[in-house]
C-alpha cells in the first residue's frame, strides 16, 4: 500500500472543500487519498450560505440573492443585503465542480470503499 500525506474520510462537502483547498495552498504538492464508499453521482443535497468573501465555489452557485423581501398583508419591504450575499450550490454541481479540479491533480487519489477504523501511531495514522 502507498503511503499518502493525507487521507480525507469522505467525499462530502468537508472532505471535497478541504482536499480543494489543499490543492490550492502551500500543500498542493503532498499526496491525498479521497475514500468514500458512495460515487456522489446524483443531486442528493443542496447547499445554502451566507457569504462576505469570494469563494472557490462562486462560478457553480446555482442561485445568488443579493436583496431580501418581507412580504405580508399590511407590510412589503426589500433590504439590500451587501456586503452579503447568500448563495445556493447543488450537490451534483459541487461533487463534479471539485472532482474535476481534484483530478487534474496528480497527487490526488479516489478510492470507493469503507473506513472501518483509524489507529493512531507514533507518527501516523
Amino acid at each position: 500500500m502507498n503511503p499518502y500525506d493525507f487521507i480525507i474520510a469522505g467525499a462530502g462537502l468537508s472532505g471535497l472543500s478541504l482536499a480543494l483547498h489543499m490543492i490550492n495552498s502551500p500543500l498542493r504538492d503532498r499526496s491525498i487519498l479521497i475514500v468514500d464508499k458512495d460515487a456522489k453521482q446524483q443531486n442528493d443535497r443542496t447547499w445554502c450560505f451566507w457569504e462576505e468573501q469570494p469563494t472557490l465555489f462562486d462560478e457553480i452557485a446555482y442561485r445568488v440573492w443579493h436583496r431580501l423581501r418581507f412580504v405580508s398583508d399590511d407590510f412589503t419591504r426589500e433590504f439590500d443585503l451587501a456586503p452579503y450575499r447568500y448563495q445556493m450550490i447543488r450537490g451534483i454541481d459541487f461533487y463534479n465542480f471539485t472532482r474535476e479540479k481534484l483530478a487534474q491533480c496528480a497527487t490526488v487519489t479516489f478510492v470507493r470503499g469503507n473506513i472501518d477504523r483509524v489507529e493512531d501511531g507514533t507518527d501516523q495514522a
